[in-house]
């Protein structure tokens, strides 16, 4: 005889199931939906998983259990907080479980309860039985019975901060999509926010990675910004005199800053293209290098300092 617990995310709802086998069939299975995933976590799912494991054990009268009883989980944190005493997040749960661990020893006093770490998806039988039946628990709801101990649960204080956090960062990309800043830095790149860009800036200082952004969104201190903000009297590049200073004027056509762009496009051709040149890492070293020798930024941020990256870094975003 076996007993075997599982828990199940599917389609934004939580299942938890518990199977007793006798000669590797199924006699008695019992599982419960608890409810969507913005309310409730896996690990409070695997506790009830186990308080399952003891219903079903009550339900066996048919044969006298004796000797070791094993009872299979796939979670590692859930035996762990089994064995545990201290209090924890959801540790209510296996109050219950040891109650109802209780009330079976009154109906079969000489088994002792075995709390095994078992694989998943390594066809053991019993195991794939609670993993399906878990599965058919999130997505039509409880089976096997009434289960009067498992009502009202309380809501899992993680669940709910972490689906408040991508609530949070659902609103915050849609706010930052219909910003006009979202429409010029999509051009260098469309899938921001994102945490690549993260990813990008994590061997920068901190000023250049906000004046790699600056860059990116065009809200830097350049006459064409400046004069957008009415804080310069005229948008013209005041080193050539000769066009708006945009970032593409800066980065490409500007004749003043002729011999860094000349030392900047011996990097490569992706130089010679903005989107590549602000959102490629191998580029950035040499990109900061012209920013310096051009002395547009000087008064501003001061000297910026050579990059040396780390040979892990990756090429590309």
């Amino acid at each position: 005889m076996q007993l075997f617990s599982d828990s199940s995310l599917i389609d934004g709802f939580i299942g938890a199931v518990a199977v007793l086998c006798v000669d590797g069939v199924v006699k008695w299975s019992k599982g419960v939906r608890l409810g969507t995933a913005k309310r409730y976590g896996v690990h409070k799912a695997e506790g009830m998983g186990e308080v399952l494991a003891m219903e079903c054990l009550c339900e066996e009268e048919d044969k006298v259990i004796e000797g070791i009883l094993p009872l299979g989980i796939d979670n590692r944190a859930a035996i762990a907080t089994t064995a545990s005493g201290k209090p924890g997040p959801g540790h209510y749960i296996w109050d219950i479980f040891h109650r109802r661990h209780r009330k079976a020893r009154n109906t079969h006093p000489d088994f002792r309860l075995h709390i095994n770490w078992t694989p998943g998806h390594v066809d053991i039988p019993g195991n794939e039985a609670a993993d399906m039946a878990a599965k058919c628990a999130a997505q039509t709801g409880n089976f096997g019975g009434p289960l009067a101990v498992l009502t009202r649960l309380p809501f899992g204080k993680s669940a709910l901060a972490q689906a408040h956090l991508r609530l949070l960062k659902k609103t915050a990309t849609k706010e930052f999509m219909r910003s006009q800043c979202f429409a010029r830095i999509k051009a260098i790149d469309p899938v921001l926010p994102s945490n690549k860009f993260r990813k990008l800036t994590a061997p920068l200082p901190r000023k250049h990675s906000s004046v790699l952004f600056q860059l990116c969104s065009q809200h830097v201190p350049l006459a064409k910004h400046l004069y957008c903000l009415n804080k310069s009297p005229s948008p013209t590049c005041p080193c050539c005199g000769s066009a708006n200073e945009t970032v593409d004027h800066f980065l490409h056509f500007c004749p003043t800053h002729q011999a860094a762009r000349s030392r900047l496009y011996t990097t490569g051709r992706l130089a010679r293209y903005t989107k590549h040149l602000l959102n490629t890492l191998s580029l950035l070293p040499t990109l900061f290098a012209y920013i310096q020798e051009s002395g547009r930024f000087h008064a501003i941020y001061g000297d910026f300092k050579k990059i040396e990256l780390p040979d892990n870094a990756n090429s590309t975003r």
